[in-house]
């Protein structure tokens, strides 16, 4: 079993940060969140902030899946849903937040 690209650069950053996969991914989350806000949306906070961030997880994750059937000979879609989960958490909660407390000072 041979790791694809893109599996030994993960290693790589895993190594490098000592940091947990599932940091890894919350990370990634925030910083595509971050940017996408910061250079996309010009510091606007609202779901279309969103679309940078689940693009990424997806195509991480679709990468992952691709991997692990041809590694594995099957796909871990339970890992694969926890790491999309901890991908999108954060930039998701801190739009419905920002949205929700947005809504608040009008009443």
């Amino acid at each position: 079993m041979e790791s694809s690209g893109y599996q030994s650069l993960k290693f790589v950053i895993l190594d490098i940060l000592h940091l947990s996969k599932d940091a890894i991914h919350i990370h990634v989350g925030l910083i595509v969140f971050a940017l996408a806000v910061f250079l996309w949306r010009r510091g606007r906070l609202d779901y279309l902030s969103l679309l940078p961030v689940f693009i990424a997880a997806g195509a991480m994750e679709f990468i992952d899946l691709r991997d692990d059937l041809v590694s594995l000979g099957y796909m871990r879609w339970p890992s694969s849903a926890h790491d999309l989960i901890n991908t999108v958490f954060w930039p998701t909660i801190a739009v419905i937040a920002c949205k929700w407390l947005g809504t608040r000072k009008n009443l």
